[in-house]
């Protein structure tokens, strides 16, 4: 039922967001109790003028968290909802420039707590 029911309201986000033309894409790592590891990828957009959020996705994470690889299953969840190609680019908010040092780039203002640097 739940694998259904996902199916249906992931095909009817992808008609909605057609024509979204900006978007911000959130995304969050953090560790249950049991310290098992999840990353969770958010989008928020306007349409008609109303401001809209939906969380595409929270999934569990095998790998260790290294830039590269936060990267690329931000960018697979992405793809998934056919988001990465038409909004011109995804934003990602990094902890000290973490995320950016791990693919080899430089993060501006790295001495800040929170820097917004472009994903790609």
């Amino acid at each position: 039922m739940i694998p259904a029911w996902y199916q249906v309201e992931r095909e009817n986000f992808i008609s909605e967001f057609r024509d979204v033309k900006k978007a911000a894409i959130t995304a969050d790592g953090w560790t249950s109790l049991a310290q098992d590891h999840y990353i969770t990828v958010t989008v928020h957009y306007t349409k008609q003028g109303k401001i809209l959020g939906k969380v595409l996705r929270t999934k569990a994470v095998y790998e260790a968290q290294t830039g590269a690889v936060v990267a690329e299953e931000i960018e697979e969840i992405l793809q998934e909802f056919g988001i990465s190609d038409n909004c011109g680019g995804a934003w990602c908010i990094s902890r000290k420039g973490e995320l950016w040092r791990g693919l080899g780039r430089a993060a501006p203002g790295e001495s800040d707590w929170h820097t917004w640097v472009p994903l790609r």
